[in-house]
């Protein structure tokens, strides 16, 4: 931001240099120096509402995004009538709120699992219906419970109460994982598989058994259409097969998830590429209506470096040997690796490198 657009302004006494002709809620977020406590301001709202993010400039109280940043502006945020006209709005809304909103444990979870309840059902014994809750909104129990980084747990409220003794967040995924294991160790011809909607006669051939290929066949095989799913390779799930490593996701357990898939009512047919052994219109001359495409995105990223395509040699990107490793191969790391990233991928890689030895 170049010095001569900055402006100094007072914020509760705080000197603060702020851009001249920002709103106030701008200058909060663009120079993190302060906070302005809101109910739900939205920046994409045509219309403000003047009773959210208030502040109090010259004894007025003004919505913070009205507030113009000039020099010498003067803005308090903290006074006890500020907080008195927050209190009165909170009580307000919750005067004729009816509890329609998302715990925050399944706001967090991104396939919008119903944490809340399949714990409770669970902690209920009602084993089969906890593990359905899942599946209504995930099909993978079994790999999830096994992988999810858990984003439920971290914004549980449990966490926030140590009033109440202190007991901390719920172990969701644990409960999940509970759930999975119970489930899976019955023997196949036992295991409840959920009710599904009569067929409707329509026939979907989905191309890729990985996870948007799997999820796609169990919804459209749970609304009563009839699907095939069409594998290049011999085996199902994609990336949960090939790219996550047998430490994190046994291969055994994966098997048996996509032994849940085919008892549902899912057809796999494998060692069947889309261009090479199958295309579009021939599955739909063979009286398939519709084509999903679930190939995946399952090229690694090279670096960008001048002459790097050049180097064969000791150079491979992770998602290349996470798969030679998956396919019982077992490449030569030598005794020092050097791993460029440092996302799920790169830590995967780095484990998996000094189990073949790498120092």
């Amino acid at each position: 931001m170049p010095e001569s657009e900055l402006v100094q302004i007072t914020v509760d006494g705080l000197k603060i240099d702020a851009r001249e002709g920002a709103t106030l809620w701008e200058a909060a977020e663009e120079t993190g120096a302060f906070e302005i406590p809101n109910l739900a301001y939205d920046p994409e709202c045509k219309q403000i509402d003047d009773q959210l993010a208030w502040v109090d400039v010259g004894g007025k109280h003004i919505a913070a995004p009205r507030v113009i940043v000039k020099p010498g502006l003067d803005v308090k945020i903290d006074t006890p009538a500020l907080q008195k006209q927050r209190l009165d709005r909170v009580e307000t809304v919750l005067k004729d709120h009816h509890g329609d909103c998302y715990p925050p444990c399944r706001l967090a979870c991104p396939c919008n699992v119903d944490c809340q309840r399949f714990v409770s059902l669970a902690g209920d014994g009602r084993y089969v219906e906890a593990a359905q809750v899942v599946r209504d909104s995930n099909p993978f129990l079994m790999t999830c419970a096994y992988v999810c980084p858990r984003p439920c747990e971290d914004a549980c409220r449990r966490k926030c109460r140590p009033e109440e003794g202190g007991e901390g967040k719920v172990g969701i995924n644990d409960v999940k994982r509970f759930l999975a294991d119970r489930y899976y160790d019955l023997p196949r011809e036992e295991r409840p598989i959920p009710e599904k909607q009569p067929r409707n006669g329509t026939r979907i051939a989905v191309v890729g058994a990985g996870p948007a290929g799997l999820s796609c066949a169990y919804w459209l095989t749970m609304w009563g259409y009839d699907v095939t799913v069409f594998e290049k390779s011999g085996v199902a799930g994609g990336m949960l097969y090939w790219g996550i490593p047998e430490y994190r996701l046994p291969k055994k357990m994966l098997a048996k998830e996509i032994e849940f898939f085919e008892d549902f009512g899912v057809k796999i047919i494998y060692n069947k590429a889309l261009g090479k052994d199958i295309t579009v219109l021939g599955l739909k001359s063979k009286g398939f209506d519709r084509v999903f495409i679930a190939t995946g995105a399952q090229d690694g990223l090279g670096l960008p470096c001048p002459g790097i395509r050049d180097c064969k040699e000791g150079i491979v990107n992770g998602v290349e040997f996470l798969h030679d490793v998956a396919d019982g191969k077992k490449p030569v790391v030598g005794n020092r690796v050097l791993i460029v990233g440092g996302g799920n991928v790169s830590v995967d890689c780095a484990r998996t490198a000094l189990r073949l030895g790498a120092k």
